[in-house]
């Protein structure tokens, strides 16, 4: 198979670029193992905006895919995303074969951004939650952009963030069927 059939195949319709390092990992641990279960990530009505493209999800998919696997040699299954008008507007549901993983909204008219420091709670005026890790995250207006920033907030686009909760999602699942098979 060559890098680019890999790659396309490493995210459904992929568009980001694979290292050969990570392309010769990947396809040793894909040998070794089953294939796993695919991910399908819903998006709502509205989710995207008519001037924001699937790309940049599609590329932030395909990293944060890299990063598990680098960091902790959890290979995390192919995902597939795809609009859901049957979705209330701004929601996005994650499920692996057919069981839900995670579900939730975006706010309209916002960025996110997250506080790095996970020992120290940001005050910063805006909606806040926290996230299956342990993150302070924010849903900050438009125009309060370059004071979240100063407020020492990091921006994350929808994709990481997406990625990111399919990848919690997935570990907390293999981990909890191995627990229960022991």
């Amino acid at each position: 198979m060559d890098r680019r059939t890999f790659a396309k195949t490493l995210t459904g319709t992929a568009l980001a670029t694979v290292t050969p390092n990570f392309l010769s990992s990947t396809q040793a641990a894909f040998a070794k193992s089953p294939q796993p279960d695919h991910l399908l990530i819903e998006l709502g009505y509205r989710w995207l905006s008519p001037t924001e493209l699937l790309e940049p999800i599609l590329r932030s998919i395909a990293s944060v895919r890299q990063d598990f696997w680098h960091g902790s040699n959890f290979l995390l299954p192919t995902c597939r995303v795809r609009d859901n008008l049957d979705l209330e507007p701004f929601a996005y549901r994650i499920s692996q074969n057919g069981k839900l993983l995670q579900f939730g909204y975006k706010q309209p008219a916002t960025f996110l951004f997250v506080n790095p420091d996970r020992d120290q709670v940001s005050n910063f005026p805006a909606h806040e939650f926290f996230d299956d890790l342990g993150y302070q995250l924010f849903w900050v207006p438009n125009d309060q952009f370059e004071s979240a920033k100063a407020a020492g907030l990091n921006h994350i686009d929808y994709g990481t963030f997406l990625a990111v909760q399919a990848g919690v999602g997935c570990y907390r699942r293999q981990r909890d069927t191995e627990r229960s098979s022991v």
